[in-house]
């Protein structure tokens, strides 16, 4: 078999969902492999010795005709997804290519302002509708799509017969290696988000002002964002804050911050319900402790001592407390959600997943 994933979208999905699964099975020798992270006068020939070509998140018309041309050389196109493009939230900065109405922002005392206005700083409700179409139809016409998680395979099945999950996998060549503890009684809080997880943050940031006067031992750890924006009221001497790095050298930062506990506060969205428990994933492969929100993929990943689910303020506060108070209780629950990631998120038992995927797809007739 011989597989072809496209590779030069630097972002973290493409690297989790194409880069590190496809690397992983050319190592393994289980199919011949070209990640094409180039689009160079080879490509096409490239593209034609495939058996399986993988895309991730593209789509326009000039990827439709591109796919329309791997199909008459024969070879088969899978198009893997991991977000609900029909439910960008009008925070994210996203919504400015794919949102397709206009919105308006109601504050609490009757005024009205506008978010998202047609026509103005970029934001065109006309092309965006054209996005929005020209996505649809790559949906329609590749062999298969590979999603994250059930809803988000319902919502893209509407498009295409073929929708299958394969989940986020953990790979442990990069994140087995647990992080450094700290000795006495120093905990340190970690959360992890870009500026668009606005609606999320808002869950949490009054509790972690709580946490922070109730405990001096404890140390909140930012990466992403530092959050001044919202005006939090936290005691930023005893906050931490990183940026971004790649997503090859993410895993190496975050067993760097030598962090205690994980949190993963969501708002509860059509969005957020299909996303997967990534953050969940990636805590306990650190040996940390989660408490996230009691919504969509983490109240389907949590449960049976593998992390602490939590649905508004006091039971926010009640679950972070029980953590940073008993080092036993968080060490006993991370341990038990690492064994259970390392068993069915590993990446190289995922493998077989994906292996199965491509082999029905170039059994297709």
């Amino acid at each position: 078999m011989r597989i072809a994933g496209f590779v030069n979208d630097l972002g973290a999905c493409t690297s989790i969902r194409i880069r590190q699964p496809l690397t992983r099975i050319k190592s393994l020798g289980l199919a011949d492999v070209d990640l094409i992270d180039t689009t160079g006068e080879d490509t096409p020939e490239r593209c034609k010795k495939a058996d399986v070509i993988v895309l991730g998140r593209a789509f326009s018309q000039g990827i439709v005709n591109i796919i329309n041309q791997i199909h008459v050389w024969g070879g088969k196109v899978v198009f893997d997804l991991d977000d609900n493009f029909f439910d960008i939230s009008p925070y994210s900065p996203h919504y400015k290519q794919l949102g397709i109405m206009p919105i308006n922002l109601d504050h609490s005392d009757g005024r009205s302002v506008k978010m998202w206005e047609d026509g103005v700083n970029g934001f065109s409700v006309k092309n965006n509708r054209q996005i929005r179409k020209d996505f649809v139809d790559v949906i329609r016409i590749v062999d298969c799509v590979t999603v994250t998680t059930e809803p988000l395979r319902k919502e893209y099945a509407r498009f295409n017969d073929n929708v299958r999950i394969v989940p986020n996998a953990i790979d442990f060549d990069l994140w087995e290696k647990p992080p450094i503890r700290w000795d006495g009684d120093a905990v340190r809080l970690l959360y992890t988000g870009a500026a668009n997880h606005q609606e999320d943050f808002m869950f949490i940031k009054d509790v972690l002002k709580e946490l922070q006067d109730k405990y001096p031992q404890l140390t909140i750890v930012f990466i992403g964002t530092d959050w001044k924006m919202l005006k939090n009221g936290l005691d930023y001497s005893r906050v931490e804050t990183h940026p971004w790095v790649g997503i090859e050298t993410y895993p190496y930062l975050m067993r760097s911050l030598c962090c205690d506990i994980g949190i993963a506060p969501i708002s509860k969205t059509k969005f957020n319900d299909c996303r997967s428990a990534l953050k969940w994933k990636e805590y306990s492969a650190l040996k940390m402790a989660t408490v996230a929100t009691d919504h969509g993929p983490y109240k389907r990943a949590i449960r049976n001592g593998n992390g602490l689910l939590a649905d508004d303020h006091a039971s926010w506060s009640k679950a972070l407390s029980a953590l940073i108070e008993d080092k036993e209780l968080r060490e006993k629950m991370a341990l038990s959600s690492y064994k259970e990631v390392k068993k069915k998120y590993n990446l190289d038992f995922v493998i077989d997943s994906w292996m199965d995927i491509f082999s029905s797809v170039m059994a297709q007739s």
